[in-house]
C-alpha cells in the first residue's frame, strides 16, 4: 500500500523519469536477499518421489477437481489483467504514470479491506466465499470497462478487489479440505504450478486483445469469463454438497 503511492511521488518529483525507481527497487531486493540469509532450509517431503507421481496423488483426490479448476481458470482471467490496467490507466488519467500508481494503490488497500473482512466474517462457508468473490470481481469490472475517468475508476477497483481474498481464501480452503493434511504442502504446490501456467497462458491472451480491441473490451471479457466462473462454481459446489448428503 506504502509502495505504489511513493512510486508516485518520485515519478511526480522526477517529471515521469523513471531512473529513480529501478534503483530504489533494486535497493529493495538488495535488502530482502541480505535478509533471506537469516532464514533455515525449507523443503520436505519425500525426495524419492517423482513429480508425475505428486502430482498424480493429489490428482486422484475425488473433489479435488472443482477446486483445482477453479482456481486455473480464474488466475488465467485475473492475469489478462496486469498489463490491462497499465494501459487503461493511460486512457482514463491525464498522466498515465501516475493514474497507474493511484490505481494499484487503490487495488492493494481494497485486497487488504477484503482481506479483513474474510478474517471478520469467519462462518461465511468456503464455496459461498469463492462464489461471491468471484461475482464481486466480475460485475465490478464491467463497470471498469465502461468507466469514463480515474476517481471512478479507482472506486470500482477499490470494490472489485475486495473480492480478490473472498475468492482465494475461499477456494484454497476447499482445496486443501478436499485432501487428507498430511497431503497439503504436496497439494498446495500442485495448486500453484497450474495456477502458474493459467497465469502465463492469460498474459499471452490479453497481448493480442489490447493491442487489437483495447484494454476496455479486455476488461469487458474478463468479467464475463468471471461472472460465468462464478455462476458455474456455485452450480458445481451444490451438487458437490447435494450428492455428499444423498
Amino acid at each position: 500500500i506504502v509502495g505504489y503511492p511513493l512510486a508516485g511521488l518520485v515519478l511526480l518529483w522526477s517529471h515521469n523519469q523513471t531512473t529513480a525507481l529501478f534503483l530504489l527497487d533494486g535497493l529493495t531486493f538488495l535488502g530482502s536477499a541480505l535478509l533471506s540469509r537469516n532464514l533455515t532450509m525449507g523443503g520436505g517431503g519425500d525426495p524419492e518421489l517423482r513429480l508425475h507421481s505428486a502430482y498424480a496423488t493429489v490428482l486422484n483426490a475425488p473433489k479435488i477437481w472443482l477446486h483445482l479448476a477453479t482456481a486455473a481458470i480464474a488466475a488465467g482471467f485475473v492475469s489478462m489483467t496486469l498489463s490491462t490496467l497499465l494501459l487503461l490507466a493511460y486512457q482514463i488519467g491525464p498522466n498515465g504514470g501516475e493514474a497507474y500508481t493511484i490505481l494499484e494503490t487503490v487495488l492493494t488497500a481494497g485486497v487488504a479491506a477484503g482481506t479483513w473482512v474474510i478474517g471478520k466474517w469467519r462462518r461465511l462457508p468456503a464455496a459461498v466465499a469463492v462464489t461471491l468473490g468471484l461475482g464481486t470481481m466480475g460485475v465490478m469490472s464491467v463497470l471498469l470497462s465502461l468507466s469514463p475517468n480515474l476517481w471512478l475508476a479507482s472506486v470500482i477497483l477499490f470494490v472489485a478487489s475486495i473480492g480478490n481474498p473472498l475468492y482465494v481464501v475461499g477456494n484454497q480452503k476447499g482445496f486443501l479440505d478436499a485432501v487428507p493434511q498430511s497431503q497439503h504442502g504436496r497439494a498446495m504446490a500442485v495448486r500453484f504450478g497450474v495456477t502458474q501456467v493459467a497465469s502465463l497462458t492469460g498474459l499471452a491472451i490479453s497481448g493480442p486483445l489490447n493491442a487489437g480491441p483495447g484494454p476496455r473490451t479486455t476488461y469487458f471479457l474478463v468479467a464475463l469469463g468471471l461472472i460465468i466462473l462464478a455462476v458455474a462454481t456455485g452450480i458445481g459446489n451444490r451438487r458437490v454438497r447435494t450428492s455428499a448428503n444423498s
